[in-house]
């Protein structure tokens, strides 16, 4: 994965990202709320978009410090997403890996089959250890995990 680009905004309302890096053509990381929800943006479905997203999810995790609650928003909702095989078995490994601290996932899917096969294929999901819920929108997404926050 190639180094990140941040792009800083300092003082911006708490739901616009005060940092988003670049991290491939396909995939940006943004962080909310003084860096207390990150948000991942994938925009294609390919082996190299994906590699470069678990990467992403699992560099964050090991970062992440471990006295605060995990919170992450995976943005899916480009039409050029769909669930390959190499996706899921990828994101199988992801969601029972976990992260060493307790956390929540927002996955935001658009409307319609693609989506419909997300959700099913994440209430599948066996052993997870951070809670993970779909979304069809980011707005819903992003007020699930700020009620997550603890305080």
């Amino acid at each position: 994965m190639n180094a990140p680009s941040p792009i800083n905004n300092a003082s911006v309302p708490d739901e616009t990202p005060v940092e988003t890096e670049v991290l491939a053509p396909y995939l940006m990381r943004q962080w909310l709320l003084n860096r207390r929800i990150v948000v991942y943006k994938v925009t294609e479905a390919t082996r190299h978009a994906v590699d470069a997203w678990i990467d992403a999810v699992k560099e964050t995790r090991q970062l992440w410090p471990p006295d605060q609650v995990y919170l992450a928003i995976h943005e899916f909702s480009d039409v050029r997403i769909m669930l390959t095989p190499y996706a899921r078995t990828q994101s199988s490994a992801i969601i029972t890996e976990g992260s060493h601290a307790p956390g929540y996932a927002a996955i935001v899917v658009r409307h319609g089959v693609i989506g419909q096969a997300i959700q099913v294929f994440l209430k599948l999901q066996h052993h997870q250890l951070n809670e993970n819920q779909v979304f069809f929108s980011y707005k819903e997404a992003l007020n699930w995990l700020k009620s997550k926050i603890p305080g």
